[in-house]
């Protein structure tokens, strides 16, 4: 159901603590994401906003009770107008896909590479209006807000007087993301440290519920390398869609042959020869992307922020753009003593480009995390990247 409701007072925030009467200043949240997970809050913005817009609908308009919501989207004008829908019309998502789907076909989870935008249909988010959108994933609740344009520029923070054209659309597409995936978004520092510790990452190209026991795995402290079989499975399956993703587009043009070939020495369990040819390709192809969106020496560090603060993935993405810059930081880049040869311990880019990473080292995790960095990169940088251009 849809009404508009007239000569409302502007909503620009909510309080953030109590404040007496007569105090000069007052603090006001003018723009959150809050979900189910934060209990209480969540409940007294969706009592505010019921008693601000739909305990004022129109008597004829039938709104569901509160329990029977599933989401709401409302625009606040600056001349007091409201525009208020209930539990339509819906949302559309426009994502990145692992592979090719005809419309009117299920999606799934595992077909997700990423999520660009949520849009609900024929609606916009006019840049001088204040949104309210409440949606559902399942048991879990979403409540993104933003009152800024109501408020005089004057009174807003200074680093936010001339900021960006906001994408709404953008916005919505990371919180919807974080509630569909998020057992990937809530590890702590320390689990973090565990996964970049046995060289794994949720790589977008791995299946749903692999990534979600990686998490569990690494929460409980358990050995993640005992997911390797699951993980070699999974990525074996996948080969076809890889093959077609180096052949596609110009990203991987200058790279192409070695990663064919490397990718059918995996498929034939030759692992060594797959980690060998794959891991300077994976920096050769940073190094292109940097030279052409980069800025600066092409160190490490500068070679994966570029790869993942230019090639569009911002905010809450199933990229994880600046988790993976750091997997690349110290992780694929790690940095070892190559001093003795024999004590080298880790396969890392370095390791396999200067010869010293052993036999051994380039075994079945070496080149199964090799094929998932081709995976990550290829979702992760632009596709229209043309080399040498």
């Amino acid at each position: 159901m849809h009404f508009t409701l007239k000569d409302q007072p502007l909503l620009v925030g909510f309080a953030a603590r109590s404040s007496p009467a007569g105090e000069e200043r007052a603090p006001v949240v003018f723009r959150e994401f809050v979900t189910s997970e934060d209990g209480e809050r969540l409940i007294q913005r969706l009592t505010a906003i019921s008693d601000v817009f739909l305990s004022k609908a129109p008597a004829d308009s039938r709104v569901p009770p509160e329990s029977l919501i599933d989401h709401v989207v409302a625009l606040l004008h600056r001349d007091g107008r409201a525009e208020v829908w209930v539990n339509e019309p819906g949302f559309m998502v426009k994502a990145k896909v692992k592979r090719d789907v005809t419309a009117g076909e299920d999606v799934l989870l595992d077909d997700f590479a990423d999520i660009a935008e949520m849009v609900p249909p024929g609606i916009t988010f006019p840049d001088d209006a204040a949104y309210v959108v409440l949606f559902s994933v399942g048991w879990r609740k979403g409540l993104a807000y933003d009152f800024s344009p109501l408020i005089p520029a004057d009174h807003l923070p200074p680093e936010l007087r001339a900021a960006p054209l906001r994408n709404v659309p953008r916005l919505l597409a990371g919180a919807y993301t974080y509630l569909l995936f998020r057992s990937r978004f809530i590890l702590t520092e320390e689990e973090w440290r565990r996964l970049y510790e046995a060289r794994w990452f949720p790589f977008t190209g791995l299946p749903a519920g692999v990534i979600d026991e990686m998490a569990h795995h690494a929460r409980e402290g358990w050995p993640l390398d005992d997911l390797l079989p699951k993980i070699l499975g999974a990525v074996r399956n996948d080969l076809p869609k890889v093959r077609a993703l180096i052949t596609s587009g110009p990203l991987f043009a200058r790279h192409r042959k070695v990663l064919i070939d490397a990718l059918e020495a995996f498929q034939r369990g030759e692992h060594a020869l797959a980690a060998a040819a794959i891991y300077p390709r994976i920096e050769g192809i940073l190094r292109e992307h940097h030279a052409i969106r980069g800025t600066g020496k092409p160190g490490p560090a500068a070679l994966a922020g570029s790869a993942t603060r230019t090639a569009g993935s911002a905010g809450v993405s199933l990229l994880l753009p600046l988790r993976f810059e750091e997997y690349l930081t110290g992780v694929f880049f790690g940095s070892e003593d190559f001093s003795d040869p024999t004590q080298v311990t880790r396969v890392t880019r370095h390791a396999v480009a200067h010869g010293v990473a052993s036999d051994d080292l380039l075994d079945e995790k070496a080149a199964v995390i090799g094929v998932l960095l081709i995976q990550q990169l290829a979702y992760l940088l632009p596709g229209d990247q043309v080399s040498g251009a």
